[in-house]
């Protein structure tokens, strides 16, 4: 689903943005500021990738596995301020309708009957806050925090927390973030058709994310 969220990059990066998940958040988030953007990072989406996970069980085979749709259909910008503060007006968008598995039956029901892509094309991620993210940001460097975003799909807007790690490279911001979510976050029924047994609650979302200064 994403950015449904979600993330996501070239694979040049891939390797040095994978890492251990961001430790658990305490205390209130720090808020994006109301500041207007100094420097603005718009996503590439030739070299960013989203990638939605559920576990299914179908009909024939013993074991369950992995569904697994992805999409490079991926805009938006982050905004940050001289001093490294993440802005208010951070936000990205993922065209649903891009979204494909090795199954093509599998992603016309998904489009049609689950997400209602003809109504509902696109889903948002805005960023609200973040925990253990530098401030001011340095001009380099790798990082991992935690990012609170809220969420839009299917109309249906929730809290989703994000684990991220993160670098600024030159007039570059690399990324990959994921968490995990579940149908009914955003009013979206499991998928039941007769050829798949079963489908679990939790949707798991990763982003790669590869955004290059304006």
């Amino acid at each position: 689903m994403l950015l449904l969220l979600a993330a996501i990059v070239v694979s040049g990066c891939r390797s040095d943005l994978f890492g251990e998940a961001s430790p658990s958040p305490t205390g209130s988030p720090v808020p994006v500021t109301t500041a207007a953007p100094t420097f603005r990072f718009n996503a590439d989406p030739e070299s960013s990738l989203v990638t939605v996970r559920v576990r299914e069980q179908l009909a024939g085979f013993p074991a369950m596995s992995d569904a697994v749709l992805t999409t490079n259909a991926i805009s938006g910008l982050v905004g940050l301020t001289r001093d490294g503060r993440i802005t208010g007006d951070t936000v990205l968008r993922v065209d649903l309708s891009t979204l494909a598995s090795d199954e093509p039956r599998r992603d016309s029901y998904i489009k049609q009957d689950t997400l209602d892509v003809a109504r509902y094309p696109t889903a948002e991620l805005a960023v609200v806050g973040s925990y253990g993210l530098p401030q001011p940001l340095p001009p380099s460097g790798e990082w991992k925090f935690t990012l609170v975003t809220s969420m839009t799909v299917h109309a249906n807007s929730h809290e989703v927390s994000w684990d991220v790690t993160g670098q600024r490279v030159g007039r570059e911001l690399r990324a990959t973030a994921r968490t995990t979510v579940r149908f009914g976050d955003f009013g979206l029924r499991r998928p039941s058709v007769a050829a798949v047994l079963s489908v679990q609650d939790e949707i798991r979302l990763e982003v790669l994310l590869r955004a290059v200064q304006g």
